[in-house]
């Protein structure tokens, strides 16, 4: 993996380049941490960098790394509110279910 820190005439760039052994690394369910003092960004703590299938499957890998829990909100793209909102409130449920069972 590579990562710098640039200007443009837009301002500040962030980059990341991922090599193949990065994105099998991901595909595995391993998610890759980059500290933003280790690119000159000391105001981010950490970047979060994963992989998913679909976005309910991005979730998912949040809250198995207990990075997310059920009441943290999730912005998708534009074009999957609907169905991110609705896999939300489908795993919101779902937990709710398995404590009320206990």
């Amino acid at each position: 993996m590579i990562k710098f820190r640039a200007t443009s005439d837009d301002g500040p760039v962030l980059g990341l380049g991922l090599s193949r052994m990065n994105v099998a690394l991901l595909t595995e369910g391993k998610p890759i941490v980059v500290y933003g003092k280790d690119v000159g960004l000391p105001e981010v703590a950490k970047v979060l960098i994963f992989f998913g299938e679909t976005e309910r499957d991005l979730v998912a890998e949040l809250r198995r790394h207990g990075a997310i829990d059920e009441d943290t909100i999730v912005n998708p793209v534009p074009g999957d509110v609907n169905r991110l909102e609705h896999t939300l409130r489908t795993m919101r449920d779902a937990s709710r279910e398995a404590r009320n069972d206990d």
